[in-house]
């Protein structure tokens, strides 16, 4: 049987903001010797030096400061720092109690992938999407199901290829949705194959940013598939104006969002 030994194989990097950072829950991280982890709490306003965070010193290193908002500026900070051959970027709001990373890892590490796919839970354990009971690709259209919380980057690879989040989508940024559909779209680009796996990463206890359907982030989600599919947009958009019929606010905002132009 494979196992992983002592080396750090893995890192969790949890993206927070100053006023949610003490709800997060890290103690089941620590006792992995697999695992390495940080949290990235940003700092919007506040000056640096006189954030007092109460942080035993066992964690300090465990800790970054990012000032400035913007949730995937964290991300490309995470892609930075990792030092290990994984990286699970996941959110405040994600329980990881239940997370398998062993057997996860003894099972992607036979693989070459840039990204792997895992799935997140919602409340109560239910599955929001259906997972996958082998590995699969990714399609192009299944792109815009994904979530940042469920993916899994082989950061060396990533790095080789230059790939980085889009700075200009995620919440805190100009268009506050689909940062991960922007990256995963530029990684098939490039001819890499995304695997969905059969792993659960987490389970989601908030209001996913993805289950919102106003006027601004449907204006949003314009730009989301103009910048991923570029002159398939349209033919995306129409599939998802189908999928989702009546999540979105009358005929009007149904119009507007095929034909690409912001409903204000």
């Amino acid at each position: 049987m494979l196992t992983l030994g002592h080396e750090k194989k893995i890192t969790v990097s949890i993206s927070t903001t100053i006023d949610r950072y003490e709800h997060i829950k890290w103690s089941n991280l620590n006792q992995n010797n697999f695992i390495d982890w940080f949290i990235i709490i940003q700092i919007f306003n506040e000056n640096l030096e006189k954030i007092d965070l109460n942080i035993h010193d066992q964690f300090s290193n465990n800790i970054i400061l990012q000032q400035g908002k913007g949730l995937t500026r964290s991300r490309n900070l995470a892609i930075d720092l990792c030092k290990t051959k994984f990286l699970h970027i996941t959110d405040d709001d994600i329980d990881l109690s239940d997370v398998n990373y062993e057997q996860m890892l003894i099972d992607i590490c036979k693989f070459d992938q840039a990204l792997f796919v895992g799935n997140v839970l919602g409340e109560n354990f239910a599955e929001r999407k259906k997972s996958p009971r082998s590995y699969q690709k990714v399609s192009w259209y299944n792109t815009a199901r994904i979530g940042s919380p469920e993916m899994i980057l082989n950061v060396e690879k990533i790095r080789s290829l230059g790939i980085r989040f889009d700075e200009d989508f995620g919440v805190g940024a100009s268009n506050p949705i689909g940062e991960e559909i922007v990256f995963v779209a530029d990684l098939k680009r490039l001819g890499q194959d995304v695997l969905r796996i059969p792993f659960i990463l987490g389970i989601h206890k908030g209001k996913s940013t993805g289950s919102i359907f106003n006027d601004y982030h449907n204006n949003a989600r314009i730009r989301v598939f103009n910048r991923a599919y570029r002159w398939l947009g349209i033919v995306i958009r129409f599939l998802f104006l189908i999928k989702n019929w009546r999540r979105f606010d009358g005929s009007q905002s149904r119009i507007f969002f095929i034909l690409g132009r912001d409903k204000n």
